[in-house]
């Protein structure tokens, strides 16, 4: 069910590489012959994206109903009443969870990349002579932050794991 997960992903990231090199070709100032065949690439990539998606989302809903399947013979339920709250409350909270773990992860890269961005801040304001070039910056400070901010946010988020 897995196998074209590798296939489906490369379709995807042609998208993005394709739209950065119309980014390059804006930056670069080619000519506009150019810029349009890029614009025809990306449109290829966007549309072999959105088709990689669906095929992304349907190889997962395959694989949650196989799991689904597998839990079900396991318990050995015969029957599964989603007409019973306690079974539709929980089938609610189970797909919510799905979204609130990758939330509070994608939390604690933004509090991590606030960090970074403070330390850099900092450097650039702080540090004299740093803007003329004559001082060297301090690539420990701005990555150590984050690391201990990002090690830190994901403490709560693997707690609520176990």
């Amino acid at each position: 069910m897995l196998s074209t997960i590798a296939t489906e992903s490369a379709v995807v990231i042609y998208d993005s590489i394709s739209d950065n090199f119309g980014g390059i070709i804006d930056i670069v100032g080619m000519s506009h012959c150019i810029r349009e065949r890029t614009n025809a690439l990306y449109a290829v990539g966007n549309t072999n994206a959105t088709i990689g998606k669906e095929f992304t989302i349907g190889s997962a809903t395959l694989v949650s109903m196989a799991f689904f399947g597998v839990c079900i013979s396991n318990a050995s339920i015969s029957t599964v009443d989603l007409l019973n709250p306690n079974v539709f409350i929980g089938s609610i909270a189970g797909a919510v969870l799905m979204y609130f773990f990758p939330a509070m992860t994608l939390k604690g890269v933004e509090n991590s990349a606030l960090k970074f961005i403070k330390a850099a801040r900092r450097q650039f304001n702080n540090t004299p002579g740093f803007m003329e070039g004559t001082t060297k910056p301090n690539y420990v400070a701005c990555v150590m932050f984050p690391t201990k901010a990002s090690t830190k946010e994901t403490i709560p988020s693997n707690w609520r794991l176990i």
